[in-house]
């Protein structure tokens, strides 16, 4: 089991950054129950639901976690919502201390963003999954993650990374998106995709973001497609 220095369980603070609509999560869960699947054995979630629940930890607060995981939004870090503007600054405050962080599509790019690097708005949204080929021996060194070289992850975005922050170690790229996986130090370990997505969570949002007009017919199939010819791992 994961243990913090002290020897007790560690616990892990979920800035939770999205909820889903009461139609997706009585399939699926929670937004929050996905990143579960993160956790090592014996970790401790402990999740803040700082965009609709205005759930928002004091900077005190989230100092005492072990570890502390961003979560994905459908929401742009550059939007003026003082939900993102606080959310940003306890990031920051994360960074700062090397406290440790995984940052996961938006939070990624909020990470990017403090950071000094650069997200922009692509033509068109990113969907469905994709191979990622990895530098795995830096994130085993840094992180203790042993993972293939190559690894099927589900996509889901809009918004990309164009620009790494100052001092970034670039450790994952697809061919759609350079800059896949990237490290700050050994305490930060940020992801464009999401490894807490199954399939057919992914396959739901495609339904959901077709049913909205935010994706064509011609796209929803192309993205569905992606995931049986690039089948994310997944229990």
């Amino acid at each position: 089991p994961a243990t913090s220095a002290e020897g007790a369980m560690a616990r892990v603070a979920l800035l939770c950054c999205a909820r889903l609509p009461a139609s997706i999560a009585e399939r699926h869960g929670s937004f929050g129950s996905l990143y579960d699947r993160l956790l090592a054995s014996g970790e401790r979630l402990r999740c803040y639901d700082v965009a609709e629940g205005g759930e928002m930890p004091s900077d005190a607060e989230l100092a005492r976690f072990d570890r502390v995981i961003v979560s994905g939004s459908p929401a742009s870090v550059y939007e003026n919502a003082e939900w993102i503007r606080k959310t940003c600054d306890l990031v920051e405050r994360c960074i700062d201390r090397k406290q440790r962080v995984l940052a996961i599509c938006f939070g990624a790019q909020m990470v990017a963003h403090v950071a000094g690097g650069r997200v922009s708005r692509a033509d068109s949204w990113e969907a469905g999954a994709r191979p990622v080929r990895l530098e795995t021996s830096a994130l085993e060194a840094r992180f203790r993650v042993r993972l293939p070289e190559e690894c099927n992850l589900v996509q889901m975005h809009k918004d990309f990374i164009d620009a790494l922050p100052s001092g970034a170690s670039l450790l994952g790229s697809s061919a759609n998106c350079r800059h896949e996986l990237f490290a700050l130090g050994d305490h930060v370990l940020a992801i464009q995709g999401h490894p807490e997505f199954s399939p057919a969570f992914a396959d739901t949002l495609i339904d959901w973001n077709l049913e909205l007009g935010f994706m064509s017919t011609a796209d929803a199939a192309v993205s569905r497609r992606s995931l049986l010819d690039h089948p994310p791992p997944h229990p």
